[in-house]
């Protein structure tokens, strides 16, 4: 065979797997799209939240967007894209009131624009915000086969809600619950008598006076079963609720943190700055673990043994220089740690 013929053989067949090798990645791209997000503000992507809800989705979802208006069309065809763009068992739809009375009517809508989210079961949720944290909270809902419920402990002068602007307030933290599709409920021990059978977990939101024997042989015996509660115990804990956490193996010191980091910072000192937190469950996700955490009135726990059957997790510390408004000598704060989960 010719030398000439040899390189045009060698040239042909680099063309021919050249174009095979292109025709290959545009089928895998077709199938597989990915797209780049350069927005500084990072519009064009959601959240890890959203992204991870549904790659996973275990059903088919269907998002049906009534609306006559071209640029709220427009602006719910570019959120809800990113939707499909992240799993296979989303799709979406467009429907136009004016021009589809009967299904306009089947679904009730009222308002423009409105979303219906909808799965295979029949199970249907509306919205009428175009937002991705409305968006995913209904998706959450229509994925929820048990409802979780939050109760909050009453009757010992717990942190109060219905003032968002006081430091003392809980709405914050009820509000965050509800967006996580948990039903958020009160619970007297006393006038109860029992633990409800659809408690989730319990929280104990900084009683000012002391829980009752009764009311802590219950709490006892549900999270000895297994139950879940959180305790925010702040800077007047009641002596005697203090107890309750010796069997655990660590106790809860008197007084709050001081912190001058604070008084830096042009805050109350009783405010505590953190800088760094322990991975764990409660931290999972944070940026870095290295994010700044402004909370007030915090306790310091002193840990003395490790119980048989109970995990003690650090989850946040203190910053340098921090000390206890009632000193003592059995007061100091060990290691830093002030907050800690018990599983």
């Amino acid at each position: 065979m010719k030398q000439s013929t040899k390189y045009e053989l060698n040239a042909a067949l680099s063309i021919i797997i050249a174009a095979a090798i292109i025709v290959v990645c545009m089928m895998i791209c077709y199938q597989h799209p990915a797209k780049w997000d350069l927005t500084k503000t990072r519009e064009n992507t959601l959240s890890e939240q959203s992204s991870e809800l549904i790659a996973k989705l275990p059903v088919k979802m269907t998002a049906t967007v009534f609306t006559d208006d071209k640029g709220k069309r427009k602006r719910a065809d570019n959120l809800l894209s990113l939707y499909k763009s992240c799993g296979k068992n989303f799709e979406y739809r467009f429907i136009e009131p004016n021009k589809n009375p009967a299904k306009t009517e089947e679904y009730g809508v009222t308002t423009d624009p409105s979303i219906y989210l909808e799965t295979d079961g029949s199970k249907r949720e509306k919205i009428t915000e175009l937002t991705e944290e409305k968006i995913t909270n209904a998706m959450a809902r229509l994925l929820v086969t048990k409802e979780k419920t939050v109760y909050f402990l009453t009757g010992h002068g717990e942190m109060k809600s219905g003032d968002p602007e006081n430091i003392n307030s809980i709405d914050y933290f009820k509000t965050a619950l509800e967006k996580e599709i948990y039903t958020v409920k009160t619970l007297n021990l006393i006038e109860s008598g029992k633990i409800p059978e659809d408690a989730s977990i319990i929280v104990i939101a900084g009683p000012s006076s002391k829980i009752f024997p009764k009311e802590t042989e219950l709490l006892e015996s549900y999270m000895n079963k297994g139950g879940k509660t959180l305790w925010l115990t702040g800077g007047e804990f009641p002596a005697e609720n203090r107890k309750i956490f010796d069997k655990y193996g660590f106790s809860i010191l008197k007084g709050h943190i001081i912190d001058k980091t604070a008084s830096m910072l042009g805050a109350d000192p009783s405010i505590t700055v953190i800088l760094t937190a322990a991975a764990s469950d409660v931290t999972k996700g944070f940026i870095n673990l290295k994010s700044m955490y402004i909370m007030p009135m915090c306790s310091a726990f002193k840990f003395e043994k490790t119980v048989e059957g109970t995990t003690v997790i650090p989850v946040l510390s203190t910053s340098a220089g921090c000390e206890l408004s009632v000193k003592n000598t059995d007061n100091n704060i060990p290691d830093g740690i002030y907050a800690a989960g018990l599983t």
